[in-house]
């Protein structure tokens, strides 16, 4: 019998962990011990879909990226971002690896890994995520050591959203600033409580070594927050934070994606999401090394995966040569049912077109289909286990010739009693040049007048980052030929 068993009386993956200390503390008295049979016995299992996402670092995927151990998802590793040697990971031990970001991130490298939905498996991931945030709970953990040579503005992880502002701060961790303040940030930036929890490392250890191994879990739950490291709570508030915003469309690890020069340069390992709020025995069980994985029930007990190669979900102006191809996987001892995939095209059944190649427990699916130019399509894909375990996923794209119908157009600053000349740079194509409204007064309006009628697809308004906040109260609007209101939208001003 090992030592796992005998402590625990079942395996669990277990990094970095000194033995003798666990059978120590199960002997001790006190809030630190967690024993079979003490008041800290191993918490109940979360449910398998709340545990959103795990990259140990250790499992490398086709190209540059590292796979997450629960679906296989991709994380797709940019610059001299890459999964170090065996050995590099926080436990040390041979075959564990981590996520190693090199030293030169800076505005002009990107050393990243990014999950988004432009690639593999993004979307699915960015849905259920949103579907997680919308509850307003949320609980990252990883663990983090700096790369000798000090301390600097930088940035671990960031997701990013549109309507937070400030850089698409969704969520946020300075893990620290170079003045060795850590900052917690959610919905925005940067005032406490709405936004920001914060406090300064050396409050708590004169001391710490950033260089070496340390873990890190971040919560939400509701409006309050928490900053735990090393299975101590260090920051928390139990109130007054904003709802997180469920529109996150990317993950970003070691780099701020909108201001790159604020790089983390070390290592990340055993990187968790999960899609509730972590209490205090499931965040220290992560502290003393255990995989995030044993949080929550067996990963078989999920039906199976299905991830979109190609046409990518929310491609436009998709070449009507490009096959639908899909993955599907599930996890061992489970097997795949054949006999149980299908596949719609705009709801018309295509599975008898479906070639599917490779074992029972993750197979591709490729098919051909003749697409037409200018239409909008959907493609559905149903599938199960042999114990009927079964799964849905449909995504959208379009074969539409997309065009800038105002591009040069000029466009007029309208007022109820005057007007401006007109902008010659409103719509010139380039987001780096605007037209600035010099009199601000309400009733205010641009107007560009597209001279034809148009079946429009979408509309992009694209604001300088200084300007922002005038644009709280603005309002897109779309006139038909008789100057009547056909569709509007009020925008956030974010």
């Amino acid at each position: 019998m090992s030592a796992t068993e005998a402590i625990f009386g079942k395996r669990f993956r277990l990094k970095g962990v000194n033995l003798r200390t666990i059978a120590s503390c199960f002997v001790c008295v006190g809030a630190g011990c967690f024993g079979p049979s003490g008041r800290g016995a191993s918490p109940p299992p979360l449910e398998s879909d709340d545990l959103i996402a795990v990259w140990h670092f250790d499992d490398e995927g086709p190209g540059s990226t590292s796979l997450d151990s629960s679906d296989g998802l991709p994380m797709v590793l940019e610059g001299d971002a890459s999964l170090g040697p065996p050995g590099s990971g926080f436990s040390g031990q041979t075959g564990d690896r981590a996520l190693d970001l090199g030293t030169t991130g800076s505005t002009h490298q990107r050393n990243r890994g990014i999950v988004d939905s432009g690639t593999p498996g993004g979307p699915g991931f960015l849905k259920s995520v949103n579907a997680a945030v919308a509850r307003d709970e949320w609980s990252v953990a990883l663990w983090q050591r700096w790369h000798p040579g000090g301390v600097r503005n930088s940035s671990t992880l960031w997701f990013r959203s549109p309507s937070a502002g400030h850089g698409d701060r969704g969520w946020q961790a300075h893990l620290p600033w170079g003045n060795e303040t850590l900052y917690f940030d959610t919905s925005g930036c940067c005032g406490s409580p709405e936004t920001r929890l914060s406090g300064p490392i050396k409050a708590r250890d004169s001391d710490f070594d950033w260089t070496q191994w340390h873990h890190f879990a971040l919560i939400k739950n509701g409006s309050a927050k928490q900053i735990w490291i090393d299975g101590e709570r260090f920051l928390s508030q139990s109130s007054g934070a904003a709802p997180l915003l469920a529109d996150w469309t990317a993950l970003v690890v070691g780099q701020s994606p909108t201001e790159p020069q604020y790089a983390f340069h070390g290592r990340v390992d055993d990187l968790a999401l999960f899609g509730v709020a972590l209490d205090a025995d499931q965040i220290r069980s992560l502290a003393r090394g255990q995989s995030p994985l044993s949080l929550a029930k067996p990963l078989e007990s999920r039906p199976p995966n299905i991830m979109p190669i190609q046409p990518q979900p929310g491609a436009r102006s998709l070449d009507l040569e490009t096959p639908v191809e899909f993955r599907v996987t599930t996890q061992p001892p489970n097997e795949l049912a054949r006999d149980r995939l299908r596949v719609w095209v705009n709801g018309s059944d295509q599975t008898a077109n479906a070639v599917i190649t490779g074992p029972s427990q993750a197979f591709t699916v490729r098919m051909s289909y003749p697409w037409e130019s200018n239409q909008r399509y959907t493609v559905t894909v149903e599938a199960a286990d042999e114990s009927r375990r079964a799964e849905s996923v449909a995504w959208s794209f379009d074969t539409i010739e997309h065009q800038n119908i105002a591009l040069n157009a000029r466009a007029y600053m309208m007022r109820f009693d005057d007007a401006l000349p007109p902008t010659s740079n409103g719509n010139d194509g380039k987001v780096n040049t605007h037209a600035e409204s010099t009199p601000r007064a309400v009733g205010s309006y641009w107007e560009t007048d597209l001279e034809g009628m148009y079946a429009i697809s979408e509309v992009r308004v694209i604001v300088p980052r200084a300007f922002r906040s005038r644009m709280a109260h603005a309002t897109v609007r779309l006139y038909d030929a008789e100057h009547e209101s056909v569709y509007s939208e009020h925008l956030r001003g974010s």
